[in-house]
């Protein structure tokens, strides 16, 4: 297959239409400065699934600065958390907690009890949900609002009650 002339001339128009705005192109992304990103998150989010991420991140927009905000706080998204702050990644309910304005769920949480090998070699029941609740269990301090799952939520979710608290 062969360009005809006239396709040979067409051809020659559209690269030097694609150069132009190229060049157009790469003159506004030199005029500009470089762009910030901020965002806020916790800092078990940012330390082990955003952190990890930003090389992806850097190579696909080299011209973007991301600043992570990380707190332990709940975010008040009616206040903003931190001055600056583009996008905040938090976790919760996403109607009750914020609402729909402006609010994307971008997964649902999943938590599943954990324990080390030799744990499990003392507890062997513990292989088993209901065999959990009569071991020794690790527990957070709760904090108003709650924002970790409990024994007792992870329990009541399954039917049963959680042990007392030692």
């Amino acid at each position: 297959m062969r360009l005809t002339d006239d396709g040979k001339h067409l051809l020659d128009a559209v690269r030097q239409g694609l150069d132009t705005i190229r060049s157009a192109t790469d003159a506004i992304r030199r005029g500009r400065t470089s762009e910030c990103l901020s965002v806020s998150t916790d800092f078990g989010f940012a330390t082990y699934w955003l952190i990890p991420r930003l090389p992806r991140f850097n190579a696909l927009m080299p011209e973007v600065n991301v600043r992570i905000v990380t707190s332990q706080t709940v975010f008040d998204s009616a206040q903003g958390q931190h001055e600056g702050t583009v996008i905040a990644i938090a976790f919760g309910d996403i109607r009750a907690d914020w609402g729909t304005k402006d609010v994307i769920e971008l997964f649902r949480e999943q938590v599943t009890p954990v324990c080390s090998p030799a744990f499990l070699k003392r507890y062997p029941q513990a292989r088993r949900p209901e065999g959990v609740a009569g071991l020794p269990l690790l527990h957070l301090a709760a904090t108003k609002p709650e924002r970790w799952l409990s024994w007792d939520a992870c329990f009541a979710s399954r039917g049963g009650c959680a042990p007392a608290l030692p």
